[in-house]
């Protein structure tokens, strides 16, 4: 076994426990930080688990040849769409949790894509954000 495949087989078992460790917290009855939080680790381990088992592991139990043609015959890279969307949401989800971590009072200078600069006084772009905001 290839040193790839070694460590695509570890990394899809260890993410196996991760995704099963937060199951049981996937509820989105709450619309809190741990609710975020939780969803976007999910997402993020599904999709890379998903991508382990498609590119790497597949490959290791058809063999070689079986796996050139059926990406050829399935258009390619393709398929990472799907890993990709979702690896997109889990990130949004993330960001959303983070948001929910600026205090209530300073939450409406912040929307979820500046919320990773939280506080302001480290961050250029929300300084000039700031500043552009005060001109008017």
């Amino acid at each position: 076994m290839s040193l790839n495949y070694f460590s695509a087989l570890t990394a899809f078992l260890v993410l196996l426990l991760v995704a099963r460790g937060f199951l049981p917290l996937l509820s989105m009855r709450k619309r809190d930080f741990l609710s975020y939080a939780t969803l976007g680790i999910a997402l993020i381990a599904s999709a890379t688990i998903g991508r382990a088992a498609y590119w790497d592991l597949t490959r290791l139990v058809v063999g070689p040849e079986v796996w050139a043609a059926w990406v050829d015959a399935s258009g390619g890279v393709t398929v990472n769409v799907v890993p990709n969307i979702m690896v997109l949401a889990g990130g949004v989800a993330l960001l959303k949790a983070r948001f929910l971590l600026i205090p209530e009072e300073d939450r409406a200078n912040w929307n979820l894509f500046t919320a990773a600069f939280y506080p302001a006084r480290k961050c250029i772009a929300v300084r000039i954000g700031s500043v552009w905001r005060d001109r008017k």
